[in-house]
């Protein structure tokens, strides 16, 4: 569930070199993280902090099909900017009950249907190729459709929780009277373990443990 706070777009005033290409910026809310665009024969971004280059000049292009999402030869039509700045209370709460959401997105539109899309966090950087056309891969939901139907309606006795992982198994587990690995001993003290910290779950894969250690 998303609480929406404030949400104020401006359109970018964009600096535009026809031999360097066009530019574009976006700072992170506290202005620490900048995010510098160029678009010429391609596109490219350089993330810095403060006064550092975290990401020298990087190039990105997506292709699903010919000329359908390409980084290539891009041709800008417009680009805007908007600060967000919201709570979002998660359906399951891992790390925390309430998420605070704060950042500034650069959104680039080309010519061909796609735009690009820059996040930038007090914290991090993000971006994301996105398409108007109908019926493209990121929006399609042939996959959920395409299941069977569940053949039942109560679904309450599904619980979310947390969880210990399969690939832990038998790394890092010192100081125990047995020999860590895929074996029943190990499954008991990760139950335990679970149990002792908060755990609601203990995943048991496929060959978790020898035919002869049952």
């Amino acid at each position: 569930m998303n609480k929406p706070v404030i949400c104020i777009f401006v359109f970018l005033n964009f600096i535009f070199y026809e031999t360097e290409g066009q530019k574009y910026e976006a700072l992170s809310p506290d202005r620490n993280i900048r995010v510098s665009v160029e678009v010429r024969k391609s596109i490219s971004y350089t993330v810095k902090y403060k006064n550092s280059i975290l990401i020298l000049p990087s190039v990105i292009n997506m292709s699903f099909q010919h000329d359908l999402i390409n980084g290539g030869d891009p041709v800008v039509s417009d680009a805007l900017t908007h600060f967000v700045n919201r709570e979002i209370i998660p359906v399951v709460k891992e790390k925390k009950a309430l998420i605070f959401d704060n950042y500034r997105e650069l959104i680039i539109h080309f010519k061909n249907h796609f735009a690009v899309h820059f996040r930038v966090y007090d914290d991090g950087v993000a971006y994301r190729f996105a398409t108007s056309l109908p019926g493209d891969l990121l929006k399609n939901d042939l996959v959920y459709r395409l299941a069977p139907d569940a053949g039942f309606s109560d679904f309450s006795w599904i619980k979310p929780g947390k969880s210990t992982e399969e690939w832990i198994t038998g790394l890092n587990l010192y100081r125990v009277d047995f020999e860590a690995g895929l074996n029943t001993q190990t499954y008991k003290y990760y139950i335990d373990f679970a149990a002792r910290f908060g755990f609601q779950y203990v995943m048991l894969d496929a060959g978790w443990s020898d035919v002869n250690c049952l």
